[in-house]
């Protein structure tokens, strides 16, 4: 069963954060979690692939084994996670435990 959950800062509970972006050749793109209101880390993600709203047409560049181009996959998944955010709402728990939770053997 799909939960979802924003990212909280810890330190004041906000949930407007800004991603920071680390980019180096040969690694997958790593993201920083930045809560926008006291700057406080809230979060790190490395990424297996990147995939923005542009489709394959408008992207100048080549397909890489990190960047991807919005399809109807990425169209679908997005529009799937909305539809359980409108029937369902946040699950508060902890992301760690709804992770934890999602991959018990």
């Amino acid at each position: 069963m799909a939960k979802i959950r924003f990212e909280h800062c810890p330190v004041c509970g906000s949930v407007h954060t800004e991603n920071i972006f680390l980019i180096e050749a040969g690694k997958p793109p790593v993201v920083f979690i930045r809560c926008a209101e006291c700057g406080a880390f809230v979060a790190k993600y490395v990424l297996s692939k990147y995939t923005s709203n542009k489709p394959a047409d408008l992207l100048d560049i080549p397909q890489t084994q990190f960047v991807g181009a919005f399809d109807d996959d990425a169209k679908s998944s997005y529009e799937e996670v909305q539809k359980v955010l409108n029937e369902k709402g946040e699950e508060f728990k902890l992301i760690e435990n709804l992770i934890a939770e999602a991959n018990k053997k």
